[in-house]
């Protein structure tokens, strides 16, 4: 007889997983300080201006690439 008693984890919608995180980093976010503006001013720069991505795109870019939560 098998004993394995490990819990079965429910199906994961992948649409839900960016949610959950954006929530979970909400809980506990250190929001940026003026000199994590400048080091990253080159990249919220090359992103916004250059590649033409838009307010929210750059924003979970830099949460999700360099632990970056603008205020």
């Amino acid at each position: 007889m098998d004993c394995n008693l490990q819990p079965s984890l429910p199906p994961t919608n992948p649409s839900v997983i960016p949610m959950m995180a954006a929530t979970a980093s909400r809980q506990r976010t250190n929001y940026a300080a003026p000199d994590d503006w400048d080091r990253h001013r080159a990249t919220i720069e090359r992103l916004y201006v250059y590649e033409e991505k838009t307010l929210r795109e750059t924003r979970k870019y830099m949460e999700l690439a360099h632990a970056f939560f603008a205020t």
